[in-house]
């Protein structure tokens, strides 16, 4: 394996396990996080690293470099991996725009709806004359959560991750580099699964699919303090909720031509196939076999219940709402495809939160996507051009 240069930007879960990860199996890592964040940095700092435990590589991780400094840990990198919430690429994107290189690749992990176009619109509104390739996932390749402020307990490794390069004609090329760095534990391939292009990228999520259900029906509960999987994993009124949001993605995939892949697919056979391991750390049954620090009940903050915590302010709506349901809406008016289970969800989520977000999320109108024809639409998330 060729070792590479590799920016990690962002020092929450995923970002840190990516570094920790990819610093354990051998590449040079340079950490970043803004510089109004540096207090989740500093602990990292302070300890001289990242501690990882789980079902990724285990131990004690050194990145290269640890900084605040944009244009530190972006020079030389081949890779740039944005390991940050959808509602911080806007950000990252113009940070970073003063400081990336021709031929550098842009991971965002995940793109949520069209995250990479997003960002190739403000790379080119900030200036930035450079030729880079932005690629998307689908989902976080790992299933992580940093308990302590350098630790991370890995739970799980998707074994094949949805990725679509914008344009998609740089699919391949890409995955020439990235293949190498998401290898497989048999090290004969990569774990990147290509798509047709970053529509079906978007259509794949299934973060919205999986999270919004069981925000919305015990809303009162989780506002409450509840953690959201609580009591879901049997409810037929979520089971229900999620299959329908399933199907409007899926008759939006046939809308544009695209062999439909559901949620359950994606899910169950391409991320998590029954044979890959999984550790289910909110399992009071798996305390024992845990480190002391992730056991649930020794957990402070975010992910702990009955902390006084409204969890309806956690991403899984305010990230999955207006960054995956509501660009979803715009391409049904789009195609004239009705998405009536999604919209009701966006209202109801604008109703519970007091967020408006069908004005304040990512849409195809702030895109520039709004006047294009279907044909357009298909030309330019391959080319980068829709004319």
């Amino acid at each position: 394996m060729k070792e590479r240069a590799i920016a990690v930007l962002g020092s929450g879960n995923g970002g840190l396990n990516f570094a920790g990860d990819l610093t354990l199996a051998g590449h040079e890592v340079r950490l970043f996080e803004l510089p109004q964040f540096k207090g989740s940095l500093q602990p990292v700092l302070d300890a001289g690293g990242i501690e990882l435990e789980g079902l990724c590589r285990t131990g004690f991780a050194k990145p290269a470099v640890i900084t605040t400094d944009i244009g530190e840990a972006l020079q030389g990198a081949d890779v740039v991996l944005v390991a940050v919430p959808a509602y911080g690429h806007g950000e990252f994107a113009r940070i970073c725009a003063p400081h990336l290189s021709s031929g550098q690749i842009v991971v965002l992990n995940p793109g949520y709806t069209l995250g990479a176009i997003e960002f190739s619109n403000l790379l080119i509104r900030e200036g930035a004359d450079i030729d880079v390739t932005i690629c998307e996932t689908i989902s976080l390749l790992y299933a992580t959560r940093k308990y302590v402020p350098n630790r991370v307990f890995c739970e799980g490794v998707k074994v094949d991750m949805p990725i679509a390069a914008f344009p998609s004609e740089r699919t391949e090329s890409a995955l020439e580099i990235l293949d190498p760095i998401y290898r497989q534990d048999d090290g004969k391939r990569g774990r990147l699964f290509p798509l047709d292009n970053v529509l079906l990228a978007a259509l794949t999520n299934g973060n919205p699919v999986l999270h919004v259900p069981m925000m919305l029906l015990k809303a009162v509960d989780v506002e409450l303090g509840e953690e959201p999987y609580w009591k879901c994993k049997d409810s037929t009124a979520i089971k229900l909720m999620r299959r329908d949001l399933d199907r409007e993605m899926i008759r939006l995939q046939i809308a544009l031509g695209f062999e439909p892949l559901s949620h359950i697919y994606v899910h169950d056979t391409l991320m998590y196939p029954s044979w890959a391991p999984v550790i289910d750390t909110t399992d009071p049954e798996c305390d024992a076999d845990l480190p002391e620090w992730v056991q649930p009940k020794n957990q402070p903050g975010l992910y702990a219940a009955g902390q006084g915590h409204n969890f309806l302010q956690m991403r899984y709506l305010t990230e999955d709402i207006p960054y995956a349901l509501v660009g979803m809406s715009n391409l049904g008016e789009l195609l004239n495809v009705p998405t009536p289970v999604i919209d009701a969800a966006i209202t109801l989520a604008s109703t519970v939160t007091g967020e408006d977000y069908w004005q304040t999320g990512r849409t195809l109108r702030e895109l520039g996507m709004a006047h294009f024809s279907k044909e357009e639409l298909l030309r330019y998330v391959t080319t980068g051009r829709a004319r």
